[in-house]
């Protein structure tokens, strides 16, 4: 029988009736120090990683995105980003000198709860997003593919200038099983897997692992910093149980 999402919803008595006040679904994130590749078996280092502990995050059900976000902007726990060189040929306006940055960050997976899918239970596709500050300037490095099998319910982004020149990867989203409603104690979780080929044939040989695109500045319309091979993996996982 399909489940049908409801969103959480909590009912206040206040001095001068009642009031609604959603609220969004906790979680905890693991950003893990290598990527799996769709093999299941052979890894490669993270271009993403964290300092050894778990964050604190949030599905976006007040929003109705139900993105999963992960908010260290204004944080004293940090996220280590490593940039290699740039794909050749990529869009260069302003350059990330390749290096690795400890930096106060974000992190979207968009729609974690696949709402909208036939199966939101089974392995699907997604759009990810983040935004960090490097030496007091921002920059946003995005994963955000023409097609994903997650319906987007975020601003979409200008998705042609996201893919020029080359096309960007997908993240993988491998939801767990859990039996919390059942008398369990396993509560929802999700693997989250940037270790995707993008699918664009003209993508340099050897450059097209996990391929996402960097801007200097977070506005649609701020200068391009290259394309780059940025695998992660993430484990979230909620820290109430809930149906999806």
């Amino acid at each position: 029988m399909k489940k049908t999402l409801m969103p959480l919803i909590f009912v206040l008595s206040t001095a001068t009736g009642w009031a609604a006040r959603c609220t969004d679904q906790p979680l905890r994130v693991y950003v893990y120090p290598t990527a799996t590749m769709p093999d299941g078996v052979t890894t490669v280092p993270s271009a993403i990683t964290n300092d050894g502990n778990w964050y604190d995050a949030s599905i976006q059900y007040c929003s109705g995105t139900y993105d999963a976000v992960l908010n260290l902007l204004v944080s004293k726990r940090k996220l280590r980003f490593t940039f290699p060189s740039p794909i050749p040929n990529s869009t260069i306006q302003e350059d990330i000198p390749a290096g690795t940055y400890s930096v106060n960050g974000f992190i979207n997976v968009r729609n974690i709860l696949c709402v909208g899918c036939s199966n939101p239970h089974q392995p699907f596709t997604t759009r990810v997003g983040t935004q960090f500050e490097i030496n007091r300037t921002n920059y946003t490095l995005r994963f955000m593919p023409l097609s994903v099998d997650a319906p987007d319910l975020h601003q979409v982004p200008d998705l042609g200038r996201e893919n020029r020149p080359f096309s960007g990867s997908a993240a993988q989203v491998i939801p767990q099983p859990y039996d919390c409603l059942t008398g369990g104690t396993v509560k929802p979780a999700w693997v989250v897997r940037g270790a995707l080929p993008n699918n664009d044939s003209l993508t340099p040989a050897g450059y097209n692992l996990q391929v996402g695109t960097a801007y200097k500045g977070t506005a649609s319309a701020s200068p391009h910093a290259g394309q780059y091979q940025m695998p992660f993996e993430f484990r979230l996982e909620a820290l109430q149980c809930f149906a999806y």
